[in-house]
């Protein structure tokens, strides 16, 4: 798949298109807009003040099942979707 650009005054791709643009810029602004870019690897920690992160608990994620539904026969399987016992 290629990209063109329509109407672009001779840029044929996106790139070339690009280009033209920051070719028009100051430098004032290319870094200008360069800072905001980057501005976000200067942070250290964008929590607040007295804020503390959570700790996450270690061990199996809250979406995992804990029984085992797959090793059961077809017929434990049925049981079990009925009464949620899986002996019974």
């Amino acid at each position: 798949m290629t990209g063109s650009v329509k109407g672009s005054g001779g840029a044929r791709t996106i790139g070339q298109l690009a280009e033209k643009n920051s070719s028009r810029m100051s430098s004032d602004q290319k870094e200008v807009l360069n800072k905001k870019h980057n501005d976000y690897r200067d942070k250290k920690d964008s929590l607040p003040v007295k804020g503390e992160r959570i700790k996450r608990p270690k061990g199996r994620p809250w979406y995992t099942s804990t029984n085992d539904v797959g090793s059961m026969t077809p017929t434990q399987q049925q049981n079990y979707v009925r009464t949620g016992k899986k002996n019974g």
